[in-house]
This record gives structure tokens, sequence and C-alpha cells, in this order.
């Protein structure tokens, strides 16, 4: 999900170099130019869904820049308000230029407090209304402090100072948290950024399998390998189910490559194959030996099981996973057939210890899905997957003229 995090529009207070902290104080001319301004950049940004949900801070400059805005996208909704988006409490600095208080600052609000208080109803908020996107309007201090965590930058070094009704784009995925796509943007900028429509010139496989190499050149002829060595060294967090560990390591390998190559489009790739046994649900990846590899095919013997295959895309600091299944039965197998099943040493760094691809296909009863996606990459949709994410992430799209709101749940 999408999360746009902006600073309310301009003060008089903010003109005059004044703290404001808790003092409610409203928006003047500019700040209401400002706020029409970044809800006009945002009818080009390529949201997930129709709609955005609007939160804002209750102070009210922050909540005439959420209805501001809001016009502007043609939503009718009001605002909802939450207390975790306040401003720092300045204490009795609060209204003082910087002249005016001389470093005095009795009552600050505690900066680790400041920042648990933003870092948790963010989260909050993201978790609750999943999977739709935010616009979540806060002010400039208790914004600063959540980028700089994100950015790995100390605050006061006046690298992460946010400008009035600036906009920083957030992506929002589980077990991940939150990462910047976008940062301390005017309207302008965004826009400028936006109608780039950039492509990535380079591709990354993140993946030293030979079938998925063979695969994804029907696709794209030019490509360069390199693999990850994420599975060494992570664990899956318990918050991951076990039937989308796939959807799991396509995604870290994919991000590992994708530090290394921020302007090339890395896809990652991880198969699966799920199979009920005496009630209970199975994963099998790749066997850690021939004793491991005849478990498995004594397992899907006689069975139905299913193959996931998920894909992972990481381009300029966005993330897009997706999965595909395919339902494939076994004939029942005797024992002198799986054993020179593994005599022909095709069950080596397969999930499920067969390749469907070669004499595994003498395994195979029949097959209900895509072929492909079996043997490791599932190339049509992931053709279409990468076509329709890089249009809708990279390019500008049409504005639309604001309407009525389509009915959504929160």
């Amino acid at each position: 999900m999408k999360v746009i995090l902006i600073r309310h529009g301009e003060t008089d207070w903010n003109a005059q170099g004044r703290l404001q902290g808790r003092e409610d104080v409203p928006l003047n001319e500019a700040g209401r130019q400002q706020a029409i301004a970044a809800g006009k950049a945002l009818r080009h940004y390529p949201f997930s869904g129709p709609r955005p949900l609007i939160i804002a801070s209750p102070l009210q400059r922050a909540v005439e820049t959420a209805r501001l805005i809001a016009d502007q996208l043609g939503i009718h909704e009001e605002p909802l308000t939450d207390a975790s988006l306040l401003e720092r409490d300045y204490g009795l600095a609060a209204g003082l230029t910087e002249a005016e208080r001389g470093g005095r600052f009795e009552g600050l609000e505690d900066r680790d407090a400041a920042e648990n208080r933003i870092v948790q109803g963010l989260t909050r908020l993201a978790r609750t209304y999943a999977p739709r996107d935010l616009i979540v309007v806060s002010h400039g201090e208790i914004s600063h402090i959540f980028l700089a965590k994100l950015r790995h930058e100390a605050t006061r070094t006046g690298k992460s100072a946010l400008k009035n009704a600036a906009l920083s784009s957030l992506i929002y995925e589980e077990p991940w948290g939150f990462q910047i796509e976008y940062y301390n943007q005017t309207a302008a900028e965004l826009e400028s950024e936006l109608a780039q429509c950039a492509v990535p010139s380079e591709w990354v496989l993140a993946s030293a399998s030979s079938r998925r190499r063979e695969l994804l050149s029907v696709i794209h002829e030019s490509f360069s390998i390199e693999t990850s060595d994420a599975e060494e060294r992570l664990n899956r967090p318990v918050s991951v189910p076990r039937r989308l560990a796939a959807d799991f390591w396509a995604q870290a390998k994919a991000r590992d490559i994708a530090q290394r190559h921020p302007d090339s489009l890395v896809i990652g790739s991880d198969t699966a194959v799920q199979v009920m046994a005496g009630g209970v649900l199975r994963i099998l990846g790749k066997p850690d030996s021939l004793a491991s590899a005849k478990l498995d095919l004594e397992l899907l013997s006689g069975r139905e099981h299913t193959v996931r295959t998920a894909c992972c895309l990481c381009y300029r600091g966005r993330v897009h996973t997706f999965a595909e299944e395919t339902k494939v039965q076994f004939y029942t197998l005797t024992e002198k057939e799986i054993a020179a099943y593994i005599a022909t040493g095709e069950s080596r760094d397969k999930a499920g210890s067969y390749a469907i691809q070669g004499q595994g296909a003498l395994l195979v009863k029949k097959i209900d899905g895509d072929y492909y996606n079996v043997v490791g990459l599932p190339i049509a949709r992931l053709k279409r997957e990468i076509d329709g994410w890089l249009l809708k992430t990279n390019c500008l799209q049409s504005s639309p003229e604001p309407g009525p709101d389509p009915s959504s749940r929160p």
C-alpha cells in the first residue's frame, strides 16, 4: 500500500519563524494555495486504488490542508483525525522565534517519545486501513523525526528539513515496514518526477536457476544475473505464514540485489510445493539430500499438490510482488520408479524434488494451470505484471476530473 506523508501548508507563524507545537494556528493564504497545489499534483500519483483515505492531525492547519487536498481529488469524505500525528510539544517555547526563546525549551516533548509515537501511530494506521492507500497530513518536526529514522539520519542535521505542503510518498508492506519512494517533494517537483516516465534500461535476474534464465529470455533478451545469499543470512519471520514462504524469499532475494542496483529492474523468484498430507499442510522446498528427495516423492505419490511461484519486482525503491499457483497431480509411484527418477539427478535443486520439464514429466498425471509456473517462472503473467506495474509506477497518468467518491471500506 502507499502512504503519502504531507506537512501542512504555511501559517503566519511559519512565515515569522515561530515554533507552533500544539498551538492551533490556521493556514494563511500562501498555505492554502500550497495545499491546493499538492492536491492537484496528487491527481497524477499512481495510487493502488481509486480513492485514498485522508487522515490528519487534529490541529486546524493540518485538517484544513487535508480538506483542500481532498477537494482537488474529488474525495468527499471528511478527513479522519488521529492524535498520534500531532506536532511535537515544544512546551514554553511555542509561539517564540529563535531569538526570543534563546535556546530554552522547558516542557519539550522527549525526542524518543515523539519518535515512538509517530512510528507506532503510522504503523497502526497502515495496518488498520490496508490495503487502502493513505494520505496523512501532519507537521514539520514530527514528520522530520519519522523520515530521518527511515533515512538513517540524525535529526536536526538540516538534511531532512521539510517544506510546507511537501509530500513524501512511502510504500508499506508487511513484514518490511515503510520505505521511501519520493522524499520531501513540492507539488511542482512531484509532478516533474512523475512526468519523466522512466523505464529501466538494465534488468537483473536475482537467481542462478538456468531454467529461470531461459524463461526470462523469452520476455527480455538482455539481462544480467546476480545471486543473493539471503536464504543463508535470514530466517523467515514467524509473522509470515508458511504457505507464503515463497513470497518472502522472492522479496528477500530481490531486495538484496536491488540495494546494489537501484536503477535496474530486479526480478526475484522462489518456488515452493504445497501438499496436504494427514490433514497437515507440508511445504516442500529443495531437497538437502537424496534421502530427502525420496521422502518428497513418496509424499507426492498419488496426491495432488500446488506449485506456488512468487515473483518480486524492484525498481527505484518500489516493490511489487505477485504469485501464481498451479495444481499438479502425480501418478501413484512405485519404489522402483522413485529410485529410478532420483538416479537421474534431476531432484537436486528442484522444489518438490522433481523437474516437470525433464524426466519428471513421467511422474505427472495431470496439470491445472500454467506449466511454466511449475518449471519456475510464470512468464506470461510475469510479462503482464512488469508492463502494467512499470506503467503505473513510472508514468504520469491522465488527470482525472474530481467526481463522486465511490463507496469504499476503510
